[in-house]
């Protein structure tokens, strides 16, 4: 088994060696396989994109390795109010499909990453308006231990579909997520900006700012602050995503301080959210986002 093979497999944090890989192609597979290995008391781990970190989550020592790279649709229905994705895509594979339609979900930020946020919690460009990314969660498809497929909502079995948001992997294997879905407006000011040590002060009271006004009185905001230490240099620095989820060409007053503190670097501009979240994710090696 090579390195690039085990890096496709699972997360850089998270080198195991699993007795063999299972890439399923339907929901039907999935029910066979886990009826199997749970009559045979086989372990298996479930991986998406491997984003998790947790060992044991996206891959495994000595058992099988359900690989759901194939669960790759993204199908948006006839009035643009829900989105249906199989687990195996990656944010950056979302976006890039429903941004031609200006049509957003509730999921995270960062291209690489997989759809194991949809189990756990999920911070997302829209939380400050519309909470996490689970809260808009309206169904999954679910294969349970058994070998029984089926769909959750508030509706029908409302207690898995409870426990799911936040039950990460431990009570089925999800297949299919329908999101909630909404028109955009056809674009997002953002991008990211960077800030020497000596603007350090001064944003961090932005970013106090921020989170107790600005974040509460403008919900189209987004803002995720970063910090980085060169060991080099012995120098901090701050890079933040910053993001106002409108078509407009500079950032509201809610955002100003942002722009108006002394930075090194911007790249804010108008433009779509694929871009974004691809922009986001470069420069992070595997496992780091």
């Amino acid at each position: 088994m090579s390195a690039q093979w085990l890096m496709d497999v699972s997360a850089s944090t998270c080198f195991l060696d699993p007795t063999c890989i299972f890439l399923p192609n339907t929901t039907a597979d999935v029910s066979t396989a886990v009826a199997l290995f749970n009559e045979h008391e086989c372990t298996f781990s479930i991986k998406g994109r491997g984003h998790s970190t947790v060992p044991g989550a996206a891959n495994i020592d000595d058992g099988v390795l359900m690989n759901l790279r194939h669960f790759d649709e993204v199908t948006i229905n006839n009035n643009q109010s829900r989105v249906r994705v199989g687990a195996g895509n990656s944010l950056g594979d979302i976006y890039r499909a429903l941004d031609p339609h200006n049509v957003s979900v509730v999921i995270g930020r960062y291209d690489s990453v997989g759809l194991g946020l949809m189990v756990g919690a999920g911070l997302s460009f829209f939380g400050n308006r519309d909470g996490l990314a689970v809260d808009n969660i309206e169904s999954y498809e679910v294969v349970i231990a058994n070998g029984t497929v089926l769909h959750t909502s508030t509706s029908s079995h409302a207690g898995l579909h409870w426990a799911l948001k936040g039950g990460n992997n431990n009570f089925g294997v999800v297949t299919h997520f329908t999101l909630r879905a909404f028109k955009n407006p056809g674009g997002v000011y953002g991008g990211l900006v960077t800030y020497p040590e000596s603007s350090l002060d001064r944003i961090n009271d932005v970013i106090y700012d921020y989170h107790t006004k600005g974040a509460v009185e403008d919900v189209l905001t987004h803002v995720l602050p970063e910090y980085g230490y060169n060991g080099t240099t012995n120098e901090t620095t701050n890079f933040s995503p910053v993001v106002y989820n409108a078509r407009v060409n500079a950032l509201p007053p809610s955002l100003s301080g942002w722009i108006e503190t002394p930075h090194t670097n911007s790249t804010l501009r108008l433009t779509q959210y694929h871009d974004l979240v691809e922009e986001f994710n470069a420069g992070y090696p595997d496992g780091l986002v």
